[in-house]
């Protein structure tokens, strides 16, 4: 499961999970009732490497859970699949 950061036609934004860009597309669009910015084929959805508020939905893992929401910039962090801060963001 990979985790997008997506951006609607409104201008809002939020974190969705999905097996594919576009499978994580169409989740957020029926649960927010919104589109994502953008086609098929250049829709606006980035890798994100952890997840980020505000969470629109994520895989919740029968025995580990759901991840912890690491990742306070994810305007700056999206389309890398690491952090690209050599320090957290919280410190």
């Amino acid at each position: 499961m990979n985790g997008y950061w997506m951006i609607f036609e409104d201008g809002s934004r939020g974190y969705c999970e999905g097996q594919t860009a576009y499978d994580a597309k169409h989740i957020a669009e029926h649960l927010t009732k919104k589109k994502v910015k953008g086609s098929y084929t250049e829709m606006q959805a980035w890798v994100l490497p952890y997840p980020a508020e505000p969470v629109i939905w994520q895989f919740d893992h029968p025995i580990a859970g759901k991840r912890p929401t690491y990742c306070h910039t994810p305007e700056n962090c999206k389309g890398n699949t690491g952090c690209p801060r050599r320090v957290a963001c919280t410190e």
